[in-house]
């Protein structure tokens, strides 16, 4: 399953989900990186970016942490490759990157003081088992934060024709590679199972009016495009669906809104408490 998950969201060749993922960093990345520093991320914390992907977060939050490192880990060498190289090109000598499964990291238990997951549980098929790992990494009292959206938060005023239909399709497509669309209600209860305590979730909106109508388009529908098996939606009926969002984001006074879940939660000082 494993397998099947890596060569399904493998973006290495894929220009335009890459450049997906790069509007969705710059957009973003205010908002992150308020919640980031409402944690308490320190300038000296040693941080575990699991899923980096090309490293276009790990990046931002080196400059969040000049006197710390950042450690990027994904299972992909291409992205791995692409991250590596523009943090040379930027000079972020306290940033590496690291080939890993999330769920078997090749680091030291207690080597870490923040590890931060941005967008992956909903891709993997244990969610638990990755948290439950970005604990063991984690020293006593450090933090672990999650995330991730959820689909029951994604609304449209109007609504075009065939929005439900791509959101019921797109999560049975991304059910079929062990992924789940409603990952985000689930959050806090992954940090509670591997042994976290102080677990808080927040939910954040994430609207187009905060970042443009074409740009909430792509960030929030465009990757559903992608897991949408041709059993449960045709590609034609996909392309019409996009057409009629774009169409409604148009019209006066539209409104669009995904949820953005934020959950965190500390590393128990008393080793004896964790799982």
């Amino acid at each position: 399953m494993l397998e099947d998950l890596a060569h399904s969201y493998d973006h290495g060749g894929d220009p335009t989900e890459l450049g997906r993922l790069s509007m969705q960093a710059d957009v973003a990345w205010h908002l992150e990186r308020q919640q980031l520093l409402r944690v308490g991320l320190s300038a000296d914390a040693r941080v575990v970016d699991v899923g980096c992907g090309p490293g276009l977060l790990s990046r931002r939050i080196a400059t969040l942490v000049p006197y710390g490192t950042v450690t990027g880990v994904d299972a992909d060498d291409d992205l791995l490759e692409q991250a590596r190289l523009s943090a040379k090109v930027g000079g972020l000598d306290h940033v590496r990157f690291v080939k890993a499964w999330a769920s078997e990291m090749p680091l030291p238990s207690c080597s870490a003081d923040f590890a931060y997951a941005r967008f992956l549980l909903q891709h993997v098929p244990d969610p638990g088992g990755v948290v439950a790992e970005m604990a063991r990494v984690v020293a006593p009292g450090g933090r672990v934060m999650l995330v991730d959206t959820d689909d029951s938060g994604v609304a449209m005023y109007p609504e075009p024709d065939g929005l439900a239909e791509l959101l019921e399709a797109s999560r049975q497509g991304q059910a079929r590679l062990g992924g789940d669309r409603h990952v985000g209600r689930k959050l806090g209860s992954f940090l509670a199972q591997a042994g976290l305590q102080d677990v808080e979730v927040r939910v954040v909106p994430f609207t187009a009016d905060l970042v443009g109508p074409e740009a909430w388009a792509q960030i929030c529908l465009g990757f559903k495009t992608r897991t949408v098996h041709p059993d449960v939606m045709s590609a034609e009926a996909v392309t019409q669906t996009m057409a009629n969002v774009t169409r409604c984001l148009e019209a006066p006074g539209a409104f669009a809104q995904s949820l953005v879940y934020v959950a965190v939660g500390t590393v128990p000082e008393d080793e004896t408490v964790r799982i």
